[in-house]
Order: C-alpha cells, then structure tokens, then sequence
C-alpha cells in the first residue's frame, strides 16, 4: 500500500549526520581485497574528489546568494570544472613566473603535510598505542606525551590520584 504522509513509521528517529552520510560513499573506493597501500590510495582520492564536489557546490551557492547566475547548463552546475586543484595552482604559480594574470581564480591547493595519519596507518598505529596501554581504559583516550597537553582533564586527575596517594 502506498504510504501516506502522516504515516510517520518508516521515518528515522535518529536521522544520520553528514559525516555520517560521507562515510557511505568511502565504501565503494577500495574492497577489501586489495593491498592496503592500494585501498588508501583510492580512498583518499575518492574523499578528496567528494571534497573538491562539497567545495565547489559551496562556491556556486554563494556565487547565487550574491545575486548571479552561473554561466552553464543546469545540468552541469553541480560538477566541478576541475577535479585536480594542485595542477590549477601549478599553472596559476607559471603564469604569474611568466608575468601574465592568474588563470584560474576558484583554487584550492594542498595545505603541507602536518603529519596526520589516516586509514591503514593511522590503524597500525593505534594498535601500537592500544599494545604500549598508553590508553585509558576508562574513557578510551590516549595518554602518550604527545598527547596528553590535549586532554587537561586526564592530567588534573592524575595530579589529584598522585596527591591523593601521597596524602594516604
């Protein structure tokens, strides 16, 4: 039977968040049959194509709440006119060496490398952190040095149980 608009049954009530909803689309970049080298390759690609489409939707928007109107078919205004921004802020960077205007003006290079870990690795390395029990137990945050200055909490109530300790 067809489900009629006050039938509110199928509706979730907990509806998914939008980070939540990206990790859906991560499932169909690499299967688990691949090497793991390969599997973060493709991953991160496919995330940073998704982020290159969430960008340039965000720009078209904005563009439109300014009053303008894009100048191409509808049908194409969701689809980035360039997928590879690091190729576009390379040619920008040669034509400002050659003396000419930039090229492209919508661009989004690379930020530097500030060495996050992510997927194979990142997981390789908690299981080191997990082995070394540098991880609370109780509230499944990590303790290391690096990471400690982070969680201010974990280090006041290990000054409290050291005061404590000493006071018994």
């Amino acid at each position: 039977r067809a489900m009629s608009r006050d039938d509110h049954r199928w509706q979730s009530k907990r509806p998914e968040s939008s980070l939540e909803k990206s990790h859906e689309s991560l499932a169909h970049f690499a299967n688990t049959a691949m090497k793991p080298v390969l599997a973060e390759i493709l991953t991160l690609a496919g995330v940073a194509i998704r982020n290159v489409v969430c960008r340039w939707k965000y720009h078209l928007n904005q563009y439109r709440l300014q009053g303008h109107e894009p100048h191409m078919p509808a049908h194409f205004a969701d689809v980035p006119r360039h997928l590879d921004h690091s190729l576009l802020h390379a040619l920008n960077n040669e034509a400002q060496t050659l003396g000419l205007s930039k090229i492209f003006n919508f661009v989004t290079p690379i930020q530097p490398d500030n060495g996050e870990e992510f997927l194979a690795t990142y997981y390789l390395s908690q299981e080191v952190r997990n082995k070394n029990g540098s991880i609370d137990k109780k509230t499944k945050l990590c303790r290391c040095d690096d990471c400690r200055p982070f969680v201010p909490f974990l280090v006041e109530g290990e000054e409290n149980a050291k005061r404590t300790q000493a006071i018994q």
